[in-house]
């Protein structure tokens, strides 16, 4: 069964964990990102996982915590993925460069992510410039209800107009854990 196959057939996070872990960004000499799977010798476009992962987070967006640290696990994973391919784009000859940039022209013009050709690159990372929450961090927040249960205090009450909506302006709003005081 090919790797995209099992990806759009993934029902959690965990189907997602062999995927991403074996994952290698490449880029071609046309510009062209991609993630190379070495044991399956197959590609897929370099925003196939975080999509996935964006879906599975759209389907059930109040994770519990054994799916945060999954999702946590992913994330830094998809994030290393992008990472590596932006330094390979960096590191390209000039004509790679100009492919590249080609390529992502729809994303600089139109940043909100309507237009674009990436919208999930966008989600999953450039959103947070524009101070929105990405997809990326979105294992690090809590709702309200499940702040109590695992924190077992309310959160810091918030002025209505300062919450932080995620990329898609999804409510309700939503706290980062607390930070341990050293």
């Amino acid at each position: 069964m090919s790797t995209q196959i099992l990806l759009n057939n993934a029902r959690s996070f965990a189907d997602i964990v062999p995927i991403v872990e074996q994952a290698e960004a490449r880029l071609s000499f046309w510009g062209t990102r991609y993630v190379y799977l070495p044991i399956r010798n197959e590609t897929l476009p370099i925003d196939a996982i975080a999509a996935k992962v964006i879906q599975l987070i759209r389907q059930n967006p109040d994770s519990v915590e054994d799916q945060r640290a999954v999702g946590r696990r992913i994330a830094s994973l998809v994030d290393r993925i992008y990472q590596t391919s932006d330094q390979q784009v960096a590191q390209s000859n000039c004509l790679t460069w100009l492919f590249v940039f080609l390529r992502n022209l729809p994303n600089l013009l139109d940043r909100s992510g309507v237009l674009t050709s990436s919208w999930t690159s966008y989600a999953w990372r450039d959103c947070e410039h524009y101070t929105l929450i990405g997809y990326r961090q979105r294992f690090d927040y809590y709702t309200r209800e499940q702040y109590l249960r695992n924190f077992h205090h309310y959160p810091e009450e918030i002025p209505e107009n300062d919450w932080f909506p995620t990329c898609d302006q999804e409510r309700p709003p939503r706290w980062r854990a607390p930070q341990a005081v050293i």
